[in-house]
Parts: structure tokens; sequence; C-alpha cells
């Protein structure tokens, strides 16, 4: 019996790390100044 290939859900997930990398690498100025911004005034609640 052989292995079968990989899902697509798999594969996708398995990308999910470097995905990440390169949001965070893309956006690294307004990252930085966002969390500036919310350690100078904390919001007194956090939605997601």
């Amino acid at each position: 019996m052989t292995a079968s290939p990989q899902t697509l859900m798999y594969s996708e997930a398995a990308e999910a790390a470097d995905a990440v990398a390169r949001l965070l690498a893309a956006n690294r100025d307004a990252l930085t100044a966002l969390g500036e911004r919310l350690r100078a005034a904390p919001p007194a609640v956090v939605v997601t």
C-alpha cells in the first residue's frame, strides 16, 4: 500500500509559518507603530 498524497488543507497548514513570517516582514513598520500606540494608550478591551 502506498501513501496517499497530501491534501490541500495539509499543504496550506504546512505553509502557515512561512506565510506569517512574510506578513510580519512586509508590515514591520506598520506593526511596530501599532505596538507603540497600543503600549502608549492601551485599550480597555480587546475583542477578536
